[in-house]
């Protein structure tokens, strides 16, 4: 038991480091995200 919260502990430190760290990288506005499936020329067209 004593283990498990040992890992969680350190596994959110290291989460929250890892945000901090990436925050500064980062710049604010508008941030849009595609993405493509192969999966998807098998689905029929809908007209819009």
């Amino acid at each position: 038991m004593q283990t498990a919260i040992r890992i969680v502990l350190v596994s959110a430190i290291l989460l929250n480091a890892a945000t901090c760290v990436a925050a500064d990288k980062m710049k604010p506005g508008l941030w849009e995200m595609t993405t493509k499936s192969d999966a998807m020329k098998a689905m029929p067209k809908i007209p819009p």
